[in-house]
């Protein structure tokens, strides 16, 4: 694996040694709330999906566990 970080820091902008995360991310306008729930949902889901809990409300720093210290503002 450090083989596949250091090519993949060696074409990186920043010309680095070596590279684990992307450094790009693609933001965009979330304009409806529909949109919005899809992605709340989404990140939930992320715990659940890399198999680290059953339910997303079990992950302790997720705003779907009402015990975290995390809240969204506003339900969804």
């Amino acid at each position: 694996m450090l083989h596949q970080f250091e090519y993949y820091g060696s074409i990186s902008p920043q010309k680095q040694k070596y590279q684990f995360w992307k450094h790009d991310n693609h933001p965009f306008y979330l304009y409806t709330p529909t949109m919005i729930k899809q992605k709340v949902d989404y990140i939930h889901d992320n715990p659940v999906e890399a198999g680290f809990v059953n339910q997303p409300n079990e992950w302790r720093l997720s705003s779907a566990n009402e015990q975290s210290p995390i809240k969204l503002t506003e339900r969804i």
